[in-house]
């Protein structure tokens, strides 16, 4: 895989996403100055970097496996009634564990965005763009995000997301 042995942690105890969370920051012990990559199917995202955020995590979202092409599949169903009611599924599940993540203090957001950054790198706030919407969340890959480049740097393997940490 290119990284280093000694620099993959691995938590397997987690039953969800909440316990991943805590149980990684006890395993990494995040400081409020480092950043890590976090790599988990899209449709989960918003909750799990919720989750890690209030774990004490900095975390950059990598969404991977999403399951749509863009808003036009919204207006655009299946060809199967199979799968439109697995996605109906995945959606409700994820929106109805969004609210029982703030209600239960798992989340500190009711739906975690991207957030801004000051002159050091350290995230601020939400990202907002100039006509006062939500930014969109910028791609990360090793020409946009140079602090992926970073050799040295540890890396955590879960049953759940992945969080891979990345230096300034």
């Amino acid at each position: 895989m290119g990284i280093a042995p000694e620099r993959i942690f691995t938590e397997g105890q987690s039953r969800t996403i909440a316990q991943n969370a805590r149980f990684a920051a006890d395993l990494l012990h995040p400081s409020p100055s480092s950043r890590w990559l976090l790599v988990t199917y899209g449709y989960q995202m918003p909750r799990v970097v919720g989750a890690f955020r209030k774990a004490g995590f900095d975390v950059l979202a990598f969404p991977v496996h999403l399951r749509t092409n863009g808003w036009s599949e919204m207006w655009k169903p299946d060809s199967s009634a199979t799968e439109n009611f697995m996605k109906l599924d995945i959606a409700t599940h994820e929106w109805l564990a969004l609210l029982y993540y703030k209600l239960r203090g798992y989340s500190d957001d009711w739906f975690p965005r991207p957030r801004e950054e000051n002159a050091e790198g350290v995230a601020t706030r939400p990202m907002k763009a100039e006509n006062g919407q939500l930014a969109r969340p910028r791609t990360l890959d090793a020409a946009t995000a140079p602090e992926l480049r970073r050799p040295g740097s540890p890396a955590v393997a879960s049953s759940t997301p992945q969080v891979g940490h990345t230096t300034r």
